[in-house]
């Protein structure tokens, strides 16, 4: 990571900070965090949500590829400021969707390991054998900022994208109109099997069966019968939606017609186009440097 930078040191020092207020504002359990939007989608009237999925898709591999493969402490909080950005843009609250707080907290634990068990650099607190030094706290910021990112870009295309629009756009471009179905009846059936998860969870618990861990025997009893219980469920949602789709006459023809055309904009070529040079530009940057 090379030498500490006083400028990542006073960033880390506040982006932790915020996210520690964050995580006792959820153990307290304040207002803020009561009303939860879900991640998935929800129809806007945002800029973002009326860029094509192709697009969005586009920009959320060049973020996702930019912050793999970057080595810059700074550059990934930019990102990450960015991202956050994004969806105040798209209209939603970063506080109030659900599960930010497990992404938060999750990267603020690796931020903390990096920052104790990585001994380089000039030290800035010790205390017995528990010493940070300004390179480990750099390494903090650089690991938790890349992990917060990447999971936000994936909430925001989740929540930005018409999953139907996006499968539909998929096929107009040339996939087999067969795998984008089976793509659009998994989105489908993941969110049913949800509900029948929970259904089975309550109903254990109800019958006095509740899933807790200890004792270990009877957890992985309860979980064996969890199992099988969701592997029954499945098998009979999806017969009947090979029944429904067989009586539609599904599969007759090889190629198929669309109700609503998805073509790609002028707007959506620039934004494509404006991605691949920034990513290719800072590489350059990078490489000569």
């Amino acid at each position: 990571m090379g030498e500490s930078n006083p400028i990542l040191f006073l960033m880390g020092q506040a982006i932790l900070g915020t996210l520690l207020k964050i995580i006792l504002k959820i153990i307290k359990g304040q207002k803020m965090l009561v009303e939860k939007t879900p991640v998935q989608f929800m129809d806007k009237t945002s800029l973002i949500h009326k860029l094509h999925p192709i697009t969005k898709l586009s920009w959320l591999l060049l973020i996702s590829t930019f912050l793999i493969v970057n080595r810059n402490s700074l550059a990934e909080i930019i990102i990450l400021g960015f991202i956050i950005g994004l969806f105040f843009l798209g209209g939603y609250k970063v506080y109030k969707i659900k599960g930010v707080w497990v992404v938060f907290s999750t990267s603020l634990f690796i931020s903390f390991l990096q920052m104790i068990f990585i001994s380089e650099g000039k030290p800035i607190f010790s205390l017995n054998y528990l010493e940070i030094t300004t390179i480990g706290l750099e390494r903090a910021i650089y690991i938790g900022s890349r992990f917060s990112a990447i999971i936000l870009s994936g909430f925001l295309f989740i929540m930005t994208t018409n999953p139907n629009i996006l499968v539909y756009s998929f096929m107009q471009a040339g996939i087999s109109y067969r795998l984008g179905f089976a793509f659009i009846s998994a989105l489908r059936l993941m969110s049913i099997f949800t509900k029948e998860s929970e259904k089975i969870v309550y109903s254990s618990t109800l019958k006095g069966a509740p899933f807790t861990i200890f004792p270990i025997n009877v957890f992985f009893k309860n979980l064996t019968n969890y199992f099988k219980l969701m592997i029954v469920s499945i098998f009979e949602k999806v017969d009947a939606m090979v029944i429904s789709m067989e009586g539609r006459g599904f599969g007759n023809s090889s190629k198929r017609t669309f109700l609503q055309n998805q073509p790609i904009k002028k707007n959506d070529y620039v934004i494509i186009i404006i991605g691949v040079l920034a990513l290719g530009s800072y590489s350059l940057i990078t490489i000569l440097n």
